[in-house]
């Protein structure tokens, strides 16, 4: 059932619609499989894979709904989902992000990065932290965004460019935007950030 369900994941993340219907039917093959064995680790896995499904569609409530269901169904009921629940996690607050809705964002983020922290998952410590800083904006804190996005991927010690470095990026430019103060040097270091990533794949 697992299987079935990372299928569908992998499916689904280029967004496109051909791709989306294939991981449409893996998704639900897997959750039949897992009512039929009453596997509850591969049904909340299958509500998490929904929806990441979702969120590649841009739709955002419903992703929130699926992915939060799949994480305090795994929370309550299985041992050993933490790559699960922090992947859940994770795209819940992109979610959120793009939603708008800055006060969830900074306070399931806050709530994410402490978690996870005490479990030593700096991935997810990171990510959160990151999301966490970009709840600023809201607030109109340009500067406590610039402060919090170099603070939280202060840790991040790898030398190859991974997907927290393009988050902070993405962030500080985001900051620039919202202040009007892009000028040449950012946009530089945003589009050698955005060759990078696409080399990272």
């Amino acid at each position: 059932t697992l299987g079935m369900g990372y299928v569908a994941f992998v499916a689904g993340l280029s967004g496109k619609p051909k791709a989306l219907a294939q991981a449409q039917r893996w998704l639900s093959a897997a959750r039949a499989l897992a009512a039929a064995r009453s596997d509850l680790h591969g049904g909340y896995f299958a509500d998490i894979v929904g929806g990441i499904i979702d969120v590649c569609r841009l739709r955002w409530r419903e992703a929130i709904m699926q992915l939060e269901d799949g994480i305090a169904g795994l929370q309550a009921n299985v041992v050993g989902a933490q790559w699960e629940i922090a992947t859940a996690k994770a795209t819940s607050l992109h979610a959120y992000f793009y939603l708008g809705d800055a006060n969830a964002l900074r306070v399931r983020a806050a709530a994410y990065a402490r978690d996870a922290r005490r479990r030593g998952d700096l991935a997810l410590e990171t990510e959160a932290r990151l999301y966490e800083a970009a709840s600023a904006i809201a607030a109109d804190h340009v500067e406590l965004l610039h402060d919090m996005v170099a603070a939280a991927v202060a840790p991040w010690q790898s030398q190859e460019f991974q997907y927290p470095h393009w988050i902070a990026v993405r962030f500080t430019t985001f900051g620039h935007l919202y202040s009007g103060t892009v000028d040449a040097g950012v946009v530089r270091a945003f589009d050698h950030a955005a060759r990078r990533a696409r080399k990272a794949g």
